[in-house]
């Protein structure tokens, strides 16, 4: 139903009759002042109301006020969620209305009493499915649609699918965006084919476009929240870029007011309920959610309004939303909507539909493009004051106009008490004492109405010359604003690098907090401003006055937490390598992983949580000089030499651990990139060249030769036998992952061949599935590294990991035919039984016919004769 439904309800039947018929229960209902339900027009039978329907739909308010709950004089439980009406229908499902819109009636007698126009009845048994546009709005209805259509086969079926979906593809969100999109429609492509392909289901929805509709936006929405945990995870590694880009000019729009965009006047009104609205777009898992939730933020602001609202009218209202609503990851939601729309072909459903996504992906894209531009609120202010001395200063210095900045400091007054308006030259009386105070507390040191003084308003336009001009003249660097906000505050806001480290030199207080408890580095974390955060932590240390990087603010934030939530992955690194504990919590009780939408960064947070059990202690820092001056190293050495002389002495062997999970994550990243030579470096192999056979490489002469060939040979023996593996062939990561187990699930057969020769153990599990090598290498049919491993000796063919399934059962169920006949090759057994007393032969005749028909043949011939043959034996 179309939420700008509108319909004359003193000709609606159902309310006519009520008045007429049922009067007693009606004035009662006006007395008490309870809710009137009033099913829209042609929702309901063409025949007289019984006593019982009627007070079906008369709502009296429970006694929980904070729950939206109501219970019909039938005796009936009625929950109000998202303006849809859930009216408890028997012990096992829930049926629901729509509420299209309100309305207050008067009676006879002047009493006010409240009518709601609701889509369907609430009383099922009137209810005319055949005359009624009943629309799917949320997931709820979605469910109990599929529940009321689907017969028990069909539904278990539907779940079968699913399932073989999701253990098909286990690694699902490590594959692209675009991969899972793809799967994804393929998986809802079946899934339509095998409902429509039913005889009722194909009866219904012929000549029915509405219940076509529904059938597909059901499974849409069905099959989105059963993958969702999968998708929004992976949805939120692939736009981590984007989004922090985003995030970043959003974060330097957050004082633009609705005066800056020109919003309509008579729509500025509904801005913080829609707002709110619009803020809970994260918390749907489903297309059908987000669409809904932008529904009601658009009807939220129209509604109401005399005149029509346009797309020119809404478009600065959502762009006002999205610089307020607080989310982090709007690139991610608005491509989840649009590629996850898997029922697009719905007439009913792409108008609406489309326009609201466009309008949202238009907001968003303004915002990107930069043309916005909060111009600042003093600004506004100087201009309008120019026939003051201090409007006419500020104006100056924001013009950057040195010479007369000098001259008006120097000749107005500003030293002067003269111009103090008195009630006589000798009077003391109070309002003359405030007159004199805030004159002389002006001439110390100029301010405006809102406590900006000279220096703010330098820092504020970036004029780098008058800042240096007013830090030479004394001026108090440390004064505040209203706000709390010192010039330092207001550097790292813009991010004016030059003037941060001039403010520091000059002595500038880099730990001074605003009135809601963020230091300068809050605020340049905030911003997004690497380059002030990278000063601000570098030269303080340098300066012997360190930043604590732990610090909180008045939410208990610390600047981890920021940077974490809006996804600078740049930042969120400067900060760990300068001891950001990881572990602590805000006063919402969250660490830094529970607010991140990024899974790039929740990654970096975990490894840095494994890594190091010291992360506790970093909180804080030691004030003595941790470089000397004299020094001389790169910014890259000087921050990573902070970090490590920050960490406590007492713990060494939780230090070398630590480093040694860092070095860990950066040899299996080389190994998954392709990068030999430096995997070589951090396991300390030597990558040979090959020679021509018969090159001897001793000593050409006797041995206390030194010639030139002789000496290097043996300056490169000594330098390999000096040089230290850096890290252990089979050491692992938190997973219990090895160098040969990521090489050997990427196929870098190279490296597979380095390992084996290295000495690497071909049979090591990793911890929580317990596979080797070779499972991980047939899963993701990477034939030429199984065999590699295969031609190992030791190495176990039969091998079963937690539960129970050999190499040849992956590989079976991932439809690799290939990984398949290599392993029999080899010897492996074809009878072997998994924890599910399962063979291969057996998976393949459950699973593949499902999900892999092309290799469905093939697989099965080959799985079949080698297990004859077994069973010969």
């Amino acid at each position: 139903m179309n939420a700008g439904y509108d319909e004359d309800l003193t000709e609606n039947r159902f309310l006519r009759e009520l008045r007429d018929e049922h009067e007693a229960t009606f004035q009662r209902a006006v007395q008490e002042g309870w809710i009137i339900c009033v099913p829209r027009s042609g929702s309901f039978i063409n025949r007289r109301l019984e006593e019982d329907e009627v007070n079906a739909h008369i709502l009296v308010p429970g006694k929980d006020l904070s729950v939206a709950g109501f219970n019909s004089l039938s005796g009936r439980e009625i929950l109000v969620e998202d303006r849809v009406l859930y009216v408890k229908h028997d012990d096992a499902e829930r049926y629901s209305s729509r509420l299209l819109f309100e309305e207050i009636f008067y009676s006879d007698d002047s009493r006010k009493y409240c009518v709601w126009c609701t889509e369907r009845p609430l009383e099922a048994n009137i209810y005319v499915s055949d005359n009624c546009v009943s629309v799917i709005t949320n997931l709820q209805e979605a469910v109990n649609f599929l529940q009321v259509e689907l017969d028990r086969q069909l539904r278990d079926d539907l779940e079968i699918k699913i399932k073989d979906f999701l253990y098909v593809n286990k690694n699902l969100e490590r594959k692209s965006v675009q991969t899972q999109r793809n799967l994804v429609h393929e998986l809802y492509a079946d899934c339509l084919e095998m409902l429509l392909d039913n005889a009722m289901l194909r009866k219904k929805t012929s000549g029915n476009k509405q219940y076509h509709w529904n059938i597909r936006v059901s499974l849409e929405t069905y099959i989105l929240y059963a993958l969702r945990d999968v998708l929004l995870k992976s949805l939120s590694a692939g736009t981590t870029v984007e989004d922090a880009n985003l995030n970043k000019i959003i974060r330097n729009l957050d004082g633009i007011q609705l005066s800056d965009l020109r919003v309509r006047s008579d729509l500025q009104s509904r801005v913080r309920g829609g707002k709110i609205e619009l803020s809970r777009l994260d918390s749907f898992v489903t297309v059908l959610g987000k669409i809904e939730c932008l529904r009601r933020t658009v009807n939220y602001v129209s509604r109401g309004t005399l005149s029509s609202v346009t797309s020119d009218d809404l478009l600065p209202v959502l762009v006002f939303f999205i610089v307020n609503a607080g989310l982090s990851n709007w690139m991610a939601q608005l491509y989840f909507m649009r590629q996850f729309r898997l029922s697009t072909s719905s007439a009913y459903e792409t108008d609406e539909t489309g326009f609201l996504i466009t309008s949202l992906e238009a907001a968003i894209m303004h915002i990107k493009s930069g043309v916005i531009y909060s111009d600042d609120k003093y600004s506004t202010l100087m201009s309008q004051s120019e026939r003051s001395s201090i409007g006419y200063l500020f104006a100056c210095i924001k013009n950057g106009n040195l010479s007369e900045v000098k001259r008006s400091l120097t000749y107005n007054g500003f030293n002067e008490v003269d111009d103090v308006t008195l009630c006589h030259p000798l009077c003391t009386c109070a309002s003359c004492e405030r007159n004199w105070t805030k004159q002389r507390d002006l001439n110390a040191c100029p301010k405006d109405d809102k406590g900006l003084t000279p220096l703010h308003v330098a820092v504020l336009h970036d004029q780098i010359v008058i800042v240096d001009f007013l830090l030479n003249r004394d001026t108090d660097i440390n004064a505040v604003d209203s706000d709390g906000l010192t010039a330092l505050h207001y550097t790292c806001i813009k991010g004016h690098q030059n003037i941060l480290l001039l403010m520091l030199h000059a002595n500038a207080d880099p730990a001074v907090t605003d009135s809601r408890g963020n230091t300068p580095l809050h605020l340049a974390v905030d911003r997004g401003h690497e380059n002030c955060v990278k000063a601000l932590l570098y030269l303080t240390e340098h300066m012997k006055i360190p930043v604590n990087a732990n610090i909180t603010n008045d939410n208990g934030d610390t600047p981890l937490h920021l940077a974490a939530r809006w996804g600078y992955y740049a930042i969120v690194d400067i900060l760990l390598e300068y001891g950001a504990n990881c572990r602590m919590t805000n006063k919402k009780g969250q660490i830094p992983l529970m607010v991140t939408y990024s899974e790039i960064i929740a990654e970096l947070l975990r490894c840095n949580a494994a890594s190091s059990s010291i992360c506790n202690n970093v909180a804080s820092l030691s004030p003595r000089p941790l470089v000397q001056p004299c020094q001389s190293v790169s910014f890259q050495q000087q921050r990573r030499r902070v970090t490590l002389e920050n960490k406590s002495p007492s713990h060494p062997k939780s230090y070398a651990n630590a480093m040694q999970h860092r070095m860990m994550d950066k040899l299996l990243a080389a190994i998954v990139d392709g990068d030999i030579c430096l995997a070589c470096y951090y396991l300390g192999l030597e990558i040979y060249h090959e020679r021509p056979s018969g090159v001897r490489t001793s000593l050409c002469h006797h041995p206390l030769c030194d010639c030139e060939r002789c000496s290097a040979l043996g300056e490169v023996k000594l330098e390999r036998k000096q040089r230290q593996r850096t890290l252990a062939i089979n050491t692992c990561n938190g997973l219990g992952e090895t160098a040969l187990h990521v090489a050997s699930a990427t196929g870098r057969t190279k490296m597979v061949q380095l390992l084996l020769d290295a000495g690497a153990n071909v049979n090591v599990i990793t911890k929580c599935e317990g596979r080797t090598p070779l499972h991980l290498a047939c899963l993701n049919d990477r034939v030429d590294a199984a065999k590699l491993l295969l031609n190992c000796a030791t190495c176990d063919v039969d091998v079963k990991d937690r539960k129970g399934d050999t190499p040849l059962h992956l590989a079976t169920v991932a439809g690799n035919v290939k990984s398949i006949s290599l392993l029999i090759r080899y010897g492996a057994c074809t009878n072997m039984r998994n924890l599910q007393n399962k063979t291969p032969l057996r998976q393949a005749e459950e699973v593949l016919s499902l999900a892999f028909s092309a290799n469905r043949a093939n697989i099965l011939k080959v799985l079949k004769q080698n297990s004859t043959q077994s069973a010969d034996d």
